[in-house]
């Protein structure tokens, strides 16, 4: 499978022939982190991953063509702190504390819906052609994942 061989944002990057940092888009360049937030830098780099692991498919909302999505299991507080560290391990949990100041934490998991039944759309860009892509897409960028998903929350 070629998402194997995507492990990394550079991967990616040299699959498209971007190669070279300094080919990318100026609002990934380092000197621009004060200006740009980290989310959009995270969402522009997995749309570049989404780009790269799809050999440039792109899903088209128009009823027939179908795509996939990383589903992720968001878990609380309580939860985190009864789980085990197997289960830890097992569903790639990620610590959210970093990110947002709270006790969340985050991992990859198939699931239909959270706790709260509610529902959200990612964007086509970050569509997938096929479920095994989705699921390598979910795992192998979790942290840019969160960066992008997570709100990051500013203690009062």
């Amino acid at each position: 499978m070629k998402e194997q061989n995507i492990k990394t944002f550079q991967d990616a990057c040299n699959a498209l022939g971007i190669g070279a940092p300094e080919a990318l888009p100026e609002l990934l360049q380092p000197q621009n982190d004060n200006i740009v937030p980290s989310h959009i830098k995270a969402l522009l780099k997995l749309e570049i991953i989404a780009n790269a692991l799809n050999d440039g498919w792109q899903w088209i909302p128009d009823g027939r063509t179908r795509g996939w999505w990383p589903w992720f299991w968001f878990y609380t507080k309580r939860e985190v702190e009864t789980m085990s560290e197997e289960d830890k391990k097992r569903i790639n949990l990620k610590d959210a504390r970093n990110i947002t100041n709270g006790f969340s934490g985050v991992g990859y998991a198939n699931s239909y819906s959270a706790f709260s039944y509610s529902s959200a759309a990612i964007g086509s860009r970050l569509a997938c052609k096929n479920s095994e892509i989705a699921e390598y897409f979910g795992t192998q960028f979790i942290d840019l994942w969160m960066e992008y998903l997570m709100i990051p929350i500013v203690a009062r």
